[in-house]
């Protein structure tokens, strides 16, 4: 295609422009545009925004060296904080070959820190996976992980709804309870979602432990967490109840619990 414009500024503006949508398109035009095999939804709670992982391609460099639920912090020396999703992805892609540096952290506020150099490799970029599919394979992956760190999960549960409430085998010491819940990131109405959790023993509802309370509002959906503990000092039965505010908003529902030797 042959751009005619009489000021030469207007060129380099029109061929950066090309060039950008090129790269953002990851290999979709351009053959040499790679990435890592990783797939990436907005994190929104706690008033600012972080990319977490919620899927890897089996096999790619990603998968070798990040995890499912890893926040990517930055790219190459360049903060992800409150960047969209399309803005990373234009910095992580680039020609199949090159390097990237990721600063990968277990939580978006930068706990225990990481930096992988990543080989961009060329990648099948068909259509993308079911938000909901990856969001509990990266759960379960997650679950797996933890087991091989020596815990006891003691129940799983996944539901496309919101508000739920189930039992579990709990024994005496300590257990831990995780929920993670997938936003709807198409709604763009604002609202969000809020959720709370109480988990006690069947014996002594009134010294119930109150999870801290999961709060999604800024309308950009992604996945939001809340977790806490609970100690039980003799064999018995942990109950876990969520309602959810507004279950329109949430599109899936991960809870993990487990206990640790």
């Amino acid at each position: 295609m042959m751009l005619i414009t009489p000021k030469t500024g207007r060129i380099k503006k029109v061929l950066l422009t090309v060039a950008l949508m090129l790269v953002m398109a990851g290999g979709a035009v351009a053959q040499n545009i790679g990435g890592i095999g990783a797939q990436l939804i907005p994190d929104t709670t706690g008033g600012f925004t972080m990319p977490r992982i919620f899927s890897l391609v089996k096999g790619s460099p990603a998968w070798d060296s990040l995890k499912a639920t890893d926040y990517i912090m930055k790219v190459n020396d360049v903060s992800c904080k409150d960047k969209s999703i399309e803005e990373i992805v234009a910095l992580i892609r680039g020609e199949v070959g090159t390097t990237v540096r990721i600063t990968t952290a277990d939580t978006k506020q930068g706990a225990r820190p990481r930096e992988h150099e990543l080989t961009r490799v060329g990648m099948n970029l068909g259509p993308a996976a079911d938000p909901k599919d990856a969001f509990f394979a990266a759960c379960e992956k997650e679950a797996q992980q933890m087991k091989r760190k020596g815990a006891t999960i003691l129940k799983s549960y996944n539901s496309d709804c919101g508000s739920f409430f189930f039992n579990f085998n709990a024994g005496a010491g300590k257990c831990y309870i995780k929920i993670t819940t997938l936003a709807d990131a198409t709604d763009k109405s604002g609202k969000g979602y809020t959720a709370t959790a109480r988990v006690f023993d069947n014996e002594h509802e009134n010294e119930a432990v109150t999870l801290s309370k999961l709060d999604s509002k800024s309308g950009a959906g992604g996945i939001a967490t809340m977790e806490g503990s609970a100690t039980y000092p003799h064999d018995c039965v942990g109950t876990i109840s969520v309602h959810m505010e507004d279950e329109s908003r949430c599109k899936a529902m991960y809870v993990l619990v487990w206990t640790m030797p």
